[in-house]
């Protein structure tokens, strides 16, 4: 049964008060008193949703300066405040609303008409502010589907796991929930929270929980079950609208991180895989040029070789050729400068090899993996 709306009446006659309860009690709850001071005095515990207030009240405050008082209280800003009166003067009535009364109404025209327009007078403000709880709340899920919007246009920018779960400890964080993440990853696990530390417990209690429903509850707790990652909020709120927006939010948010790991993954094999085709380029790299430096060596050793057994040949020949001592010292000058010639063309070669494996040693260094 829905509950009452709430009325307050401010009479010092204590006729009047018995008349407008009786008349109002069936359907509204009904509370009295006889003066502006025990008005103020009862509306912090008794919250009316509208105020009845005779206007002349000898001895204390007078209707138009309570109504003054109650509209400077916040809370009551939505209140109905309808003004009692047998006066008629049309200032009175104008004076009235700038204080802040929605209506007036004669005592004379009785308890029914009273009724009657409380009755509209309330629906009006219930409806009004129902309409306003409506507009607050649209733009309040606006607001946090923004926030989910924004945290899918980044997530593509999370290059690593890591990054990744530190996306929904911000956007957790942005919702005002405590919680924790687990991201599991083969034989190992990345485990964030919004208060910096997930203990033991919670660790294990959603390794076990991986395989439970999608969303399951427990009291005041929620698990957000995706291939790979869990989320725990340790306290849903407790406002029963919120927390029904909070689920379906972070149940989209769990599926971006579902399929951005997945994303990654392939990411990550991929590049494992580019890794691999260059690692294995160099190596055939490596392999060349072993073959190049003992080319060189060869080549080297051959040359020398060849240009002794020259030389040796010459000395054989210069004596059956009848030459001169200067003559067989320019010959050998010649030969001797083009073993030397032959000699650096040979240094430069093996230095060339060099060069290249210090560049593929420094490939290999970039590209194995960091332990």
């Amino acid at each position: 049964m829905p509950e009452k709306q709430k009325i307050l009446i401010v009479d010092d006659d204590e006729c009047n008060r018995f008349l407008f309860e009786r008349a109002l009690r069936n359907d509204y709850d009904i509370r009295s008193v006889a003066s502006g001071e025990s008005c103020l005095e009862m509306i912090n515990e008794f919250t009316p949703d509208a105020f009845l207030l005779d206007v002349l009240m000898p001895g204390g405050m007078d209707g138009f300066e309570l109504c003054q008082e109650i509209r400077n209280q916040n809370s009551f800003n939505n209140s109905l405040i309808i003004f009692l009166s047998g006066l008629d003067q049309p200032e009175k009535k104008v004076h009235g609303f700038k204080v802040g009364g929605d209506d007036f109404i004669s005592k004379e025209f009785g308890v029914n008409l009273l009724k009657a327009k409380i009755d509209s007078q309330l629906k009006r403000v219930k409806a009004s502010t129902e309409a306003m709880s409506m507009a607050m709340m649209a733009m309040t899920n606006a607001g946090e589907i923004g926030q989910v919007a924004l945290f899918f246009e980044r997530l593509n920018e999370a290059e690593s796991y890591e990054a990744l779960a530190e996306q929904v400890i911000d956007i957790c964080k942005i919702f005002d929930v405590n919680a924790a993440i687990q991201i599991r990853l083969g034989n190992s696990s990345i485990n964030l929270s919004t208060t910096g530390t997930v203990n033991r417990l919670e660790n294990e209690f959603m390794f076990a929980a991986r395989n439970a429903n999608r969303i399951h509850t427990l009291g005041k707790r929620c698990l957000f079950n995706f291939e790979g990652a869990t989320l725990l909020i340790r306290l849903m709120p407790e406002d029963t609208d919120k927390s029904g927006r909070y689920r379906d939010h972070l149940a989209s948010v769990m599926n971006g991180v579902e399929a951005r790991m997945r994303s990654l993954n392939a990411e990550l094999v991929m590049k494992s895989h580019n890794e691999g085709l260059v690692l294995n380029a160099l190596k055939g790299t490596h392999t060349a040029l072993d073959g190049m430096m003992l080319e060189f060596k060869q080549h080297d050793l051959l040359s020398k070789d060849i240009i002794e057994k020259l030389i040796g040949e010459m000395h054989l020949a210069f004596s059956s050729l009848n030459l001169d001592e200067a003559q067989e010292e320019h010959l050998m000058e010649v030969v001797n400068k083009s073993m030397n010639t032959m000699t650096d063309l040979s240094s430069a070669g093996m230095k060339l090899d060099q060069r290249f494996e210090n560049v593929t040693a420094s490939l290999e260094k970039l590209l194995s993996p960091v332990h």
